[in-house]
């Protein structure tokens, strides 16, 4: 008798461990399933490391969903006050919903922790453009230029608000660093060229649109046009950050 007592409670505690050992398994396989999904899709979801929750910012941004992205990184910067490119994201976002003054505010954050921080300091310089405070600019692109100097677009940056500012010997020299880096960008050749007419150098206008030819034959024929005066105006383009609005037109005297 005390034998089969024995044995049916034994029989009782082998199923008892079979069934909380099946439950426990189950529960880890789904923990390592929420583990294992290969993507973020939300910001409300749960984050494996600080990696992920960074680079899931980034995609949204690049996404141009901005309004999603700054709560996440807004939260980021709470935990992380010491952490440069959380703030550089910010500004991003604001610059992207044209909040320069908020942008200007968080790439400032980004740059008093991190000083030596070229993006940071170009986009500054872009959100100063964008208020046309443009000496404000100028010595943000410098700074950017100072830490980054084979960067072809800080000197582009630069020319271009050197423009708004009349100072057109500077914005040559400066479009002529950006070509030197980037031969092939069509625009800023277009650009050096129309700076050359400002100052009354057509020879120096007229190389530009020779080296065109080569490049873009519509934009050498364009710029071949106003030389001529063919065209009474020319149309400088905006910096590519800035609200997308055509600049004033210059005459060609």
């Amino acid at each position: 008798m005390k034998k089969t007592a024995l044995k049916l409670l034994f029989l009782v505690v082998l199923l008892l461990l079979l069934v909380f050992g099946v439950a426990y398994a189950e529960t880890e396989q789904a923990k390592n399933s929420v583990l294992d999904e290969p993507e973020l899709k939300g910001v409300n979801e749960p984050f494996k490391t600080e990696e992920n929750r960074l680079s899931s910012a980034v995609k949204l941004i690049k996404n141009m969903k901005y309004d999603e992205a700054l709560p996440l990184l807004e939260l980021m910067a709470e935990e992380q006050q010491d952490n440069a490119e959380v703030y550089y994201l910010i500004g991003c976002c604001h610059s992207g919903m044209q909040r320069y003054k908020k942008a200007i505010k968080a790439y400032k954050k980004a740059i008093r922790i991190k000083p030596d921080y070229p993006a940071a300091l170009n986009n500054l310089g872009a959100s100063y453009s964008a208020l046309k405070r443009y000496s404000k600019a100028v010595k943000a692109y410098k700074q950017a230029i100072l830490y980054d100097p084979g960067e072809e677009v800080y000197h582009a940056s630069l020319a271009e608000d050197y423009i708004e500012l009349g100072r057109y010997e500077e914005a040559i020299e400066s479009f002529k660093k950006a070509v030197s880096l980037k031969p092939e960008m069509t625009r800023w050749h277009l650009d050096l060229g129309l700076v050359y007419l400002c100052i009354g150098d057509k020879s120096s206008a007229l190389k530009q649109c020779e080296v065109l030819k080569e490049l873009d034959p519509y934009l050498a024929n364009e710029l071949l046009k106003v030389i001529k005066g063919e065209s009474d105006t020319i149309r400088l383009f905006p910096h590519p950050q800035k609200k997308p609005e055509p600049l004033p037109t210059t005459k060609v005297e």
